[in-house]
């Protein structure tokens, strides 16, 4: 409906031209009723292409031009692009936690999580504030067993099943973020409890 008449039929490609905007009403077979174009997925794509084509244009060499044009034409779908996400997720891979753990750099002594760990379990939820308190002791211990394991080693021979430094290294920093979880969740499991708290006062 353009313009109070009944226009059409039309393909996805010619809606544009032919005057079509998100509040204009459309129906086609199958459609139990008129809709708004931007209620139908269909046209809501084909639309959402067009502004993508708009917004990134591309420099086509000649000799491209030509590769192209003996090329085989693509379908619609093909040529459509996909929604914003599309390409991090075909383009990138989540990283698997041994490639977390080899990326890492051990050398450097994890954060010091035990004063905000103190912190949020004084002022927001003690019970689950005792974890991140632990988590913290146990990072610092650790790195504190790398530089013993480190400076033993220098001076004489140890089995071969001892923790090397690498080793505590590493498990103080597996703790440092556990504590930096634990710190995180505890902080706003004690924001949501003062929210209701203040909401039954007032």
């Amino acid at each position: 409906m353009i313009d109070g008449e009944r226009r059409g039929p039309y393909e996805l490609n010619q809606l544009a031209e032919a005057g079509v905007r998100p509040s204009t009403y459309v129906w086609c077979k199958g459609m139990p009723d008129w809709e708004k174009a931007e209620d139908v997925a269909d046209i809501c794509r084909m639309f959402r292409g067009r502004l993508y084509d708009l917004l990134h244009p591309t420099m086509v060499a000649p000799d491209q031009q030509q590769a192209q044009a003996s090329a085989p034409a693509m379908t619609e779908a093909e040529q459509r692009p996909g929604s914003r996400f599309d390409h991090i997720l075909q383009d990138t891979r989540l990283p698997s936690i041994e490639e977390i753990d080899a990326r890492q750099d051990i050398s450097r002594p994890p954060a010091n999580m035990l004063f905000p760990a103190i912190l949020v379990t004084l002022l927001f939820f003690p019970p689950l504030g005792i974890f991140a308190i632990y988590f913290a002791v146990a990072s610092r211990r650790c790195w504190a067993k790398a530089n013993e394991s480190q400076s033993g080693t220098e001076m004489k021979t140890v089995p071969e099943d001892t923790p090397s430094a690498d080793d505590w290294r590493r498990l103080a920093h597996e703790y440092c973020r556990a504590a930096k979880m634990w710190t995180g969740i505890t902080f706003f499991i004690g924001l949501i409890l003062y929210g209701f708290l203040f909401s039954k006062i007032l």
